[in-house]
């Protein structure tokens, strides 16, 4: 699979490829930072809790 993504990154050199394929995973990265985990933390509540307070 990550063949198949380097070879049809649209520079030729070595090094460029290598910075557009870095700048790529950038994007990936700070998309699932600000958007995609934000949101799937008002879908799981992870801060909730079961136990009650007074509770034998």
């Amino acid at each position: 699979m990550y063949l198949w993504i380097w070879r049809r990154l649209p520079v030729r050199h070595p090094a460029a490829k290598a910075a557009v394929a870095l700048g790529l995973v950038l994007v990936a990265v700070a998309a699932l930072w600000f958007w995609v985990f934000p949101w799937l933390e008002t879908q799981l509540a992870f801060d909730k809790s079961t136990l009650h307070e007074g509770a034998p």
